[in-house]
């Protein structure tokens, strides 16, 4: 029994070992902040945007995790978060139609806090004609900056990947 007990730790604590490996960091000095993610999604970062995403070889990946700095222009800086998420819907609407998708619902307004700053959440399934995408994403504003931490997959994906969602937004801390 107590060999037992020995191995069960030992296990957990070689488990944990290999999950703290499975996760990269990703530091941005200019806006001080980094933020983890999964080692075996790729990562990009473009125009104040953060994305790691897994592939599984198409043009289109199943699972997206995005972390953007004003979610629009230079000039929506200091714009209170909800104008600035009313406008960021309605551009998305737009996209949604210009490439003849469905916008199928959307869950908006939760009011949330996060890190102990005021957020929103949004939750959000599009029909994208070959699939259907379901989004997450919690949207606050510091230091009068607006941020949006964001998960895209597909809907048969999306359940599985909220628990790495959780742990992406978890490990978002500033300078």
């Amino acid at each position: 029994m107590r060999y037992r007990v020995i191995f069960v730790v030992y296990m957990c604590l070689l488990m944990s070992g290999l999950a703290a490996e499975q996760w990269k960091v990703f530091n941005n000095e200019e806006l001080g902040y980094s933020v983890s993610y999964p080692a075996n999604f790729s990562a990009q970062y473009q125009d104040s945007q953060f994305s790691a995403l897994l592939s599984d070889g198409s043009s289109m990946s199943p699972v997206t995790l995005t972390f953007t700095s004003d979610l629009l222009n230079p000039e929506d800086l200091g714009k209170g978060i909800d104008q600035t998420l009313e406008q960021f819907l309605a551009d998305l609407r737009t996209e949604v139609e210009t490439y003849g998708f469905e916008l199928l619902e959307l869950e908006q307004n939760k009011k949330v806090k996060f890190q102990g700053m005021d957020a929103t959440t949004i939750l959000l399934n599009v029909d994208m004609m070959m699939w259907q995408m379901k989004m997450t994403a919690i949207v606050f504003t510091r230091g009068g900056r607006n941020y949006m931490l964001m998960m895209g997959a597909v809907h048969e994906q999306f359940d599985d990947m909220l628990a790495t969602f959780e742990q992406f937004k978890d490990s978002l801390t500033f300078k």
